[in-house]
């Protein structure tokens, strides 16, 4: 781009002696204006560049963001889905640890710990309530 304005500016030069002097301020001028518009575009280009990476970026994080928060969505769904059918279990349980069926109430503890499907480990645990030693 600038060999080009350059030879721009040596064709300008190259007219007759007549009129050099006007020629060469002439193309002077327009040679900056040229320059100025080329250094302009190059930094609007660059800041475009610039918008378009950081565009991206913020799409990226924006669809990472969407991702974790529709899996965290799903996790507690599923979650909460589990511990109402939990509770349904253990509400079943207790009517008949209550009742005085033997065996019903070591169930009725062991099912307080649960095994989550995601992470397998440990995720809540009540205290016993010992309703065996309370209805006995």
């Amino acid at each position: 781009m600038r060999y080009l304005l350059q030879q721009l500016h040596n064709s300008d030069n190259s007219s007759s002696s007549a009129s050099s002097s006007s020629s060469s301020s002439s193309s002077s001028s327009s040679y900056y204006y040229y320059y100025y518009y080329y250094y302009y575009y190059y930094y609007y280009y660059y800041y475009n560049n610039y918008y378009y990476y950081y565009y991206y970026y913020y799409y990226y994080y924006y669809y990472y963001y969407y991702y974790y928060y529709y899996y965290y969505y799903y996790h507690y769904y599923f979650y909460d889905y589990i511990q109402t059918y939990v509770f349904k279990i253990e509400l079943f349980l207790l009517k008949l640890c209550i009742s005085g069926y033997q065996g019903v109430c070591e169930q009725y503890e062991l099912i307080h710990i649960h095994c989550f499907l995601f992470d397998c480990l440990v995720f809540k645990h009540f205290e016993h309530l010992r309703i065996r030693n309370n209805f006995s």
